[in-house]
């Protein structure tokens, strides 16, 4: 059995010993196959010799949802272009839960408002640029605008009036924030599958070469 996959093998490398290098790999390696499929020494198998795409794409997708954030905790990274502490005291959170917070701000001006800084604490991202202390900070801020916004309602609903514009800031930068995210890990599983690819395809080539190499000794 072994003496005739060797005699096989060498007719088959034999009949392209005019070829050279990579096309010789190209022209030699799809006859071995073919013929170690005959001998039954290869089980068949359709995709075995193909880039299993859907995999790769499934095992990026895992890899960048299991990526460690960064040391900061950020998930994303967007400016702010706010020009004063409070308004950059608005968090960024998840739509369904600003959404909550624009409502409450509607029923009673402020709830909403003290509802975002404790989400912020245990979700989203805060928004202040300061090394520490951030999501405290968020939760003060907020926590103080939000009984600005209660006390200010006898004055010709004008805290009525703000704690709803303040839920729509809320909803502006969620959905900014919601997109930012999909558009990181888009990137990551793009990267991830280039990478994986490209592993492949060298790993694959290194074997073949290997082969060739070893033929050539074994001639010699």
């Amino acid at each position: 059995m072994i003496q005739n996959v060797t005699d096989g093998m060498a007719n088959i490398l034999q009949t392209s010993e005019k070829v050279r290098g990579w096309k010789l790999v190209q022209k030699t390696v799809p006859r071995i196959i073919e013929y170690g499929r005959s001998e039954g020494i290869l089980q068949v198998n359709v995709q075995s010799n193909a880039f299993n795409i859907s995999g790769i794409v499934i095992a990026a997708q895992e890899e960048a949802h299991t990526q460690k954030e960064p040391k900061s905790g950020d998930k994303v990274n967007l400016p702010t272009n706010d020009i004063t502490t409070m308004h950059e005291a608005i968090p960024f959170l998840p739509v369904p839960v600003a959404i909550t917070c624009l409502l409450f701000n509607i029923f009673i001006p402020g709830s909403g408002t003290i509802l975002s800084g404790f989400f912020a604490l245990c979700m989203g991202q805060p928004r202040i640029n300061l090394k520490e202390g951030r999501k405290l900070i968020t939760l003060v801020v907020n926590l103080l605008v939000g009984i600005s916004q209660f006390f200010t309602i006898t004055f010709l609903f004008v805290g009525w009036f703000w704690s709803i514009a303040w839920g729509g800031l809320l909803i502006i930068h969620s959905m900014q924030y919601r997109e930012a995210l999909q558009q990181r890990r888009q990137e990551a599983v793009a990267t991830a599958a280039i990478e994986a690819l490209t592993k492949d395809s060298i790993l694959h080539r290194r074997d073949v070469k290997t082969l060739v190499k070893s033929h050539k000794k074994s001639k010699k």
